[in-house]
């Protein structure tokens, strides 16, 4: 801000840090100027020159119109989706594979044992 604020009011500056290291910037910032005339005797001047021993680029960027949000219409009431009915039995839980009979093996025994 002191370097370029020697060329005339300064309306605004954006200094983006870096997602991963927040203590260091991104190598970039944006200056606003009040004055149309000073920032393009900021960019004349600082195009080319040094800062802190970093050879810097200055360079118009237009801002885009912020656009007004599009209409949302609502659909109309016949095409709206219902909700399904509450179910009143409880949900059927589904297997992973059939349920296969348990093979029984025969066991013997003598009239004895079997009593």
């Amino acid at each position: 801000m002191e370097i370029f604020g020697t060329y005339g009011p300064i309306k605004h500056i954006d200094f983006p840090k870096d997602h991963v290291h927040q203590h260091l910037g991104r190598g970039f910032c944006y200056v606003e100027f009040t004055n149309a005339d000073d920032a393009e005797n900021a960019m004349k001047h600082m195009d080319g020159g040094q800062i802190d021993g970093q050879e810097i680029t200055a360079a118009p960027v237009l801002v885009p119109k912020p656009r007004p949000p599009p209409l949302r219409r609502s659909p109309p009431m016949m095409h709206m989706r219902r909700p399904p009915p509450h179910r009143r039995t409880p949900p059927r839980f589904r297997r992973r594979s059939p349920m296969r009979p348990m093979l029984t093996t025969p066991v013997s025994c003598s009239s004895d044992e079997c009593d």
